[in-house]
């Protein structure tokens, strides 16, 4: 209920918005275009009538000139001029009496001097003969004497002005609604196509808040919106993931210290019990498991530490072939009681690799490690390293083993991940080796991965940078762990 109020509180908000700037846009542009609408025609009108009087006066002087000084001819031309204009035509002489009217002659011989609904211009003598009609007369009287005075009287103008512009404001009235109406629908569209991604995701992240972290929204719409969407759904798979480490995590501690702490408590309770002895074996199958546990939480921590960015790598110059030899000579004794051959294969005159030596070494033990547990007897395991670009050297640990399925390759690295879980289980592994030794690899500044063949063996590789960029990088996080799942940073 709240969604949909607070969704559709968005859509009222960005719709009355855009009708509010739409009312204001189109109000103030139709008040602006009526105004100078009405502007530009009156002073169109303006102009033409002026026009029209000065050719009314112009015909009038020209009249004079023609009855050689006289109003003889003034009444007749008065009716002419009356018919081609629409007007009403009243001429006075220079002495203000009327000489000639259009209307049946009722104003003749009395003084007339206009009002309100008149215009007026005077009839100038003109200097020149020619007129617009092609009349050629002298002059009767000097240029520039006024003659008279021509008035015109149109009763059907300020009506048909006041027509055109009600016609006016009504066409300015039709077309704003129209496109205010037309505004409208494209806002209506606009505000939906920018509100329902906000909508989607409002309503996705509430329903992640009450616990549905399955939750996504549908990539689409502008680039805004597709960024917004992209970005949720990232959000969201991240937490999903980071909910099932911790749920994993929690099921693979559990499941890591369910067998040691049963053994432990078999043998304390059958000690109580008087079935066994606490003798020297006892004992010692006691520490060999509370030192499985031991291994599980050092890795744990560890692990935690290389995730969390907290790892602390205390870099030297080394040679990774004396390194290597050093990590065989630790693992021949076990090699040899499974008659397993391990050989040395590095490069002569590698040059020395800013690392540290500790934390490669145990990268070394836990590949070698792995290899061993998975090599039967009279295999071979080929530990070497070689200069594989300029800045690049490259380490790998090989074994004619069992090799691994291609379903479960790309998980060999997972926190717990076992192939065979009870083999692993019964040679001590805790499930955690290659995943520190991944960690351990990209602190460095360098890349891991495995290859494998079913039944001839696998291939570990992992580089070096000659030059590191950092001396001291801390491991970066590649993806979200368990250990900072659950908040182990120390």
């Amino acid at each position: 209920m709240n969604e949909r109020r607070s969704s559709a509180s968005l859509w009222v908000r960005l719709l009355a918005g855009f009708a509010m700037v739409l009312l204001i846009a189109v109000l103030a542009t139709s008040l602006y275009s009526r105004h100078a609408a009405q502007s530009e025609f009156q002073r169109f009108v303006n102009r033409g009538q002026e026009s029209r009087l000065q050719n009314t006066a112009y015909i009038f002087a020209i009249s004079y000139a023609q009855s050689r000084g006289s109003w003889d001819d003034a009444q007749r031309t008065a009716v002419v001029a009356a018919q081609l204009f629409g007007d009403h035509v009243v001429v006075t002489d220079s002495n203000g009496v009327v000489v000639a009217d259009s209307a049946d002659g009722k104003l003749l011989g009395q003084h007339f001097a206009g009002g309100d609904e008149w215009q007026q211009t005077a009839i100038v003598a003109e200097r020149r003969r020619g007129g617009p009609f092609g009349m050629q007369a002298p002059p009767p009287a000097p240029p520039d004497t006024t003659l008279g005075t021509v008035y015109v009287e149109n009763p059907g103008a300020a009506a048909d002005r006041a027509d055109f512009l009600g016609r006016l404001q009504r066409a300015l009235l039709v077309g704003a609604g129209i496109g205010l109406l037309a505004a409208l629908v494209v806002s209506l569209y606009l505000a939906r196509r920018v509100g329902r991604p906000i909508e989607l995701v409002t309503a996705a992240a509430h329903r992640m808040g009450q616990g549905d972290l399955a939750q996504r929204v549908p990539v689409g719409g502008g680039a805004e919106a597709v960024e917004l969407a992209a970005s949720f759904n990232k959000m969201a798979e991240n937490l999903a993931r980071s909910q099932e480490l911790r749920q994993q995590l929690v099921a693979d501690v559990a499941h890591e210290l369910r067998t040691p702490l049963a053994n432990i408590r078999g043998y304390l309770e059958a000690i109580e019990d008087g079935l066994v002895r606490a003798d020297e074996a006892t004992l010692r199958i006691l520490r060999e498991e509370a030192a499985q546990l031991n291994r599980l939480i050092d890795d744990l921590q560890e692990l935690a530490q290389a995730e969390a960015g907290a790892l602390r790598l205390d870099r030297h110059p080394a040679d990774l072939g004396e390194l290597i030899e050093h990590t065989l000579a630790a693992a021949r004794a076990r090699a040899a009681e499974r008659e397993i051959a391990l050989v040395a294969a590095a490069e002569p005159d590698l040059p020395p690799v800013e690392i540290d030596a500790q934390r490669i070494a145990q990268v070394l033990q836990n590949l070698l490690g792995n290899a061993l547990r998975h090599t039967p007897p009279g295999g071979r395991i080929e530990v070497g390293a070689r200069r594989a670009a300029p800045a690049t050297v490259e380490v790998w640990v090989e074994d004619t083993g069992s090799g691994i399925a291609p379903d479960d390759l790309p998980h060999v690295f997972e926190r717990f991940y076992r192939a065979d879980s009870s083999r692993s289980r019964a040679t001590g592994g805790s499930g955690l080796g290659l995943t520190i030794a991944r960690q351990l690899v990209l602190a460095h500044g360098g890349t891991i991965g495995a290859t494998s063949e079913p039944g001839r063996g696998s291939r570990f590789t992992f580089t070096l940078p000659v030059e590191p960029s950092a001396p001291a990088a801390p491991a970066p996080r590649r993806e979200p762990g368990y250990a900072h799942a659950l908040g182990f940073h120390r």
